[in-house]
């Protein structure tokens, strides 16, 4: 009788233990989720271009604004009372071959600026309309960000032109544009002078009333001038 309890009993514990190691293996201990790491598709995404290539800059407040194409560029200056008539006059070049067909030795780019041979032979025909007031809100110039004043652009707007000794000057590596510009057109009376470093510092590009192509400068310029 008593070998009959004792093995009952190591039979219930020998039970009991391998009941336990089975819950064991089956009690999976839950594992906390990582973040993803930056830089991920999911943080790119958010990231992606808005394709706004067409832009406004006012020299005067430092106001900005985007748009996906160039026509909603214009009828958004039109509605902000931008005198666009003075810039539509002045959009016909002179003939290509009155053109600088030249650029200045790239050792130039160090010095003040170009030499007076390689600019161009001839300026855009002077406007016959009415010079806009100081009070009007007009296009100083316009950089691009291809050759032949095409690809994305940036207008900088100021008061009144330079044709009565106004002027504008825009630190394009603040507007997301360091680096971009090959060509570029002055309107209003300006003249453009594109500068290696922000805050007008460094080497040179100018002084031109347009350039469609500007030689070694091209993707160097951080800031920009227009004056008379």
């Amino acid at each position: 009788m008593g070998r009959k309890v004792l093995k009952q009993r190591k039979h219930a514990v020998f039970a009991a233990v391998i009941t336990a190691g089975l819950m064991g293996i089956g009690a999976v201990p839950a594992v906390a989720a990582s973040p993803a790491p930056a830089g991920t598709s999911e943080t790119t995404s958010v990231q992606q271009s808005t394709g706004a290539e067409h832009c406004w800059f006012n020299a005067a407040t430092s106001a900005s604004e985007c748009y996906g194409t160039e026509a909603a560029l214009d009828t958004a200056l039109e509605q902000l009372g931008v005198d666009q008539q003075a810039t539509r006059t002045q959009t016909m070049e002179p003939a290509a071959a009155t053109q600088r067909t030249v650029e200045p030795a790239a050792a130039s780019l160090a010095t003040a600026e170009p030499a007076m041979a390689t600019q161009p032979a001839a300026e855009p025909a002077p406007v016959t309309e009415e010079a806009p007031s100081s009070s009007s809100l007009v296009t100083a110039g316009i950089v691009y960000a291809n050759a032949g004043y095409s690809g994305a652009s940036y207008r900088i707007l100021n008061y009144g032109g330079c044709s009565a000794g106004g002027s504008a000057f825009i630190n394009l590596a603040d507007v997301g544009w360091n680096d971009r510009v090959t060509s570029f057109r002055g309107y209003n009376g300006c003249t453009v002078r594109l500068h290696e470093n922000r805050d007008g510092e460094g080497a040179t590009y100018g002084d031109y009333r347009f350039s469609s192509w500007i030689g070694a400068f091209n993707d160097r310029a951080s800031s920009a001038s227009f004056f008379g």
